[in-house]
């Protein structure tokens, strides 16, 4: 064959598999969507998932179908998106949980949140609340940290369970402030706060939703909030950060991606959906008035936070022994 007809053929062929793929590009979406959810039907995870695959569902025009999938640590959902097909019709609520505590607290797991997966947004995030018994005669992190330093061994606090966000966030002021706190775990919050309440327990970081109620009651006091600024829903509220504890920062926060390989033009065109979705006023207050923030991200973007979260908690890991293998 003559030699100058073979480039013309490979350029054809390449061109040809070009345009199949733009078109397919311009097609998407021509199927319902799957968005893996790894929590059970009912939590803040689920919620937002719900109201923000609806709208999404308006502005591809398909349907966006939730599919739960909890349990064994968020490990079940994240493994079955990563070895999904990347095509965009396979999405997951990623979460700090999944993708940065487990990675850097696990020695082992059957994912890679770096290799095995695409950033698409950044999607809300939760501050966590830090509520304490009356009985302690506290009203800031600042009195709270003075009398664990002149109570050795007499603060209990909660959480929903050992790993969790709750769990570690205690832990996380008691390695900055250099105090005493005892772990006691549950099975979710409401026996936890049934026990603050009762008084076996006198402290405990928690989400807004479960513990607010009794904050307005009186029954319990809101010393402070987790994140690095004031939650917008809550602004009154000082940080942990701003109480004596300048660098403390637990910012639960979720996210949207795909299976590694999807195709970039999908990654950017739900990007840009879900960063519309995020400015709708309506749907930032009805979730605000739930302990949530609407918080959407470049892919890019995404991706830098997992890189930077993985990296922090992992130094926090080595310093303070804990294993989430153990939990």
């Amino acid at each position: 064959m003559n030699q100058r007809i073979l480039p013309a053929i490979a350029y054809a062929i390449a061109g040809a598999a070009l345009a199949c793929a733009s078109l397919a590009h311009a097609a998407y979406p021509d199927k319902p969507i799957r968005l893996v959810v790894p929590y059970p039907p009912g939590g803040v995870g689920d919620t937002v998932s719900r109201e923000v695959g609806q709208q999404l569902a308006q502005r591809l025009g398909t349907q966006v179908v939730i599919e739960n999938r909890p349990g064994g640590k968020l490990v079940i959902a994240t493994e079955n998106v990563a070895r999904a097909a990347p095509d965009g019709y396979t999405l997951l609520l990623a979460s700090v949980s999944s993708f940065a505590l487990n990675p850097a607290g696990m020695k082992s797991l059957p994912y890679d949140p770096r290799k095995d997966f695409a950033p698409v947004s950044r999607l809300f995030d939760a501050p966590l609340i830090l509520v304490a018994s009356p009985s302690l005669g506290v009203d800031n992190v600042k009195q709270l940290i003075a009398y664990a330093r002149s109570h050795p061994d007499k603060l209990n606090y909660g959480s929903i369970g050992a790993g969790s966000s709750t769990h570690l966030a205690a832990e996380l002021m008691k390695a900055d402030a250099r105090i005493d706190l005892t772990h006691i775990p549950y099975k979710g919050s409401a026996p936890a706060i049934a026990d603050l309440l009762g008084g076996r327990i006198q402290m405990m970081f928690d989400g807004g939703p479960s513990s607010l109620p009794h904050v307005q009651s009186g029954r319990l006091k809101l010393l402070a909030v987790t994140s690095a600024k004031r939650f917008s829903y809550l602004p009154e509220v000082p940080t942990v950060a701003e109480s004596g504890l300048p660098n403390y920062d637990v910012t639960p926060w979720w996210g949207i991606v795909a299976p590694a390989g999807t195709p970039q033009p999908i990654v950017d065109r739900l990007a840009a959906e879900i960063a519309d979705i995020t400015r709708n006023r309506v749907l930032r207050d009805k979730l605000g008035k739930q302990g949530v923030e609407l918080v959407a991200s470049t892919p890019a973007e995404f991706g830098a936070l997992i890189e930077t979260e993985i990296a922090r908690w992992t130094r926090f890991f080595k310093q303070t022994g804990i294993s989430l293998d153990d939990e």
